[in-house]
Order: structure tokens, then C-alpha cells, then sequence
């Protein structure tokens, strides 16, 4: 899940889901709320202005005025809150080629968790493939 703001990106990690649930008074304690971002998940169909609640790294809860408690809140206010994005199009092979990039620098802090080197390899750097 990412949230951004001004080119730069928060970045939280997955873990495994906690099963117990921690009750404050008649409030459903979390770990971290985004609030009012524009959230655009295409698996679920959703494209509207709403707060997600994370619970142990993962997803708990989407929707708007959410009854939780949370220990960190984040306003995403003009910015867009989606799952990890996929560019299945890039030339990044870092130190093989003199164009090569860090696709971790490069890709990260723009909410793309995912890549797909499209090719940057060529005749000079086909031994530095092993």
C-alpha cells in the first residue's frame, strides 16, 4: 500500500495477519489510518475518497469515518493511496550498462513494487549474465 505526496511515497510493509483483535472501549485499536486519500483499488472496484485502517501491515479496514483508534494517522489529502504498482516495461540492469539505474531508488519511491526489465541487456553485457 502506497500513499503520495509531493514525489515521494510511504512505503508499508506486508506481515503476517494477526488474528486478535484489540478492543478500545467500543473502537477497534490499529496499528496505522490513511485518511481522506483517494483510493483507487481496480481489484475491488473502488475509485473514491475514503481512509484505510492497517492492522500488523496488512489491509484491515476500507471506508469512510471508520470506528478505529490508531497509533499513527496519516492524512493523504491530495493524494492517491493504491495497492503496489507494476511497470512491466523497463531498462534499469545497474552496473552492466552505463545507463543502468537503481530500480529500487528509481521505482520505489514512486509506489512501484514491481518490474519487468524489458531488455536493457545487449552483446556487451551478455558474460555479465550468469
Amino acid at each position: 500500500m502506497f500513499f503520495y505526496r509531493s514525489r515521494s511515497a510511504v512505503h508499508l510493509e506486508n506481515s503476517e495477519f494477526q488474528r486478535t483483535l484489540v478492543f478500545c472501549g467500543s473502537k477497534m485499536e490499529i496499528d496505522t489510518l490513511i485518511v481522506n486519500g483517494r483510493v483507487i483499488d481496480p481489484m475491488n472496484n473502488l475509485d473514491e475518497i475514503c481512509d484505510v485502517a492497517l492492522k500488523s501491515g496488512k489491509v484491515f479496514k476500507v471506508g469512510r469515518g471508520l470506528n478505529v483508534v490508531a497509533k499513527e494517522t496519516y492524512d493523504a489529502s491530495g493524494c492517491l493511496v493504491t495497492p503496489g504498482l507494476i511497470d512491466a516495461h523497463v531498462h534499469c540492469y545497474e552496473y552492466a550498462t552505463p545507463l543502468g539505474i537503481n530500480p529500487d531508488n528509481s521505482c520505489l519511491a514512486r509506489g512501484v513494487t514491481t518490474i519487468v526489465d524489458a531488455g536493457s541487456s545487449g552483446k556487451r553485457s551478455l558474460f555479465q549474465q550468469k
